[in-house]
């Protein structure tokens, strides 16, 4: 999924209002994971590839997001969030590719020209 296209991130820090916990998605492409589940102006709170209701970002929400897409693409391919959309906050799934652990460009292995000095 190319998150570029996807979600905007909003941080905490100079000329920034939101804190580094949430993001908030700026447009959804059409043919995605995301289309008809994301929206835009709903609010990432959390993200998850694991069983059980999602935990809310308590570290920097990009690097959070990024870990929970790499293990859903490594394992059965459900990205699991936690959405704030017009005062209600819902966990709602996104089937991803599944990858596989081993894939080239998974975080695990490195970096996308296969190289591990990037770790």
């Amino acid at each position: 999924m190319d998150l570029s296209r996807v979600v905007g991130y909003r941080g905490a820090g100079r000329n920034h209002a939101f804190a580094p916990y949430q993001i908030l998605v700026t447009a959804v492409a059409a043919n995605t994971p995301a289309a008809g589940i994301l929206a835009t102006d709903d609010v990432i709170l959390g993200a998850s590839a694991g069983a059980g209701a999602v935990p809310l970002f308590t570290s920097d929400a990009r690097k959070s997001l990024g870990w929970a897409i790499g293990a859903a693409e490594a394992a059965n391919g459900v990205l699991k969030l936690k959405r704030w959309r017009a005062g209600a906050t819902a966990d709602v799934s996104i089937t991803l590719p599944v990858l596989g652990a081993g894939f080239p460009r998974a975080p695990a292995t490195g970096s996308a020209c296969g190289s591990t000095a990037h770790r």
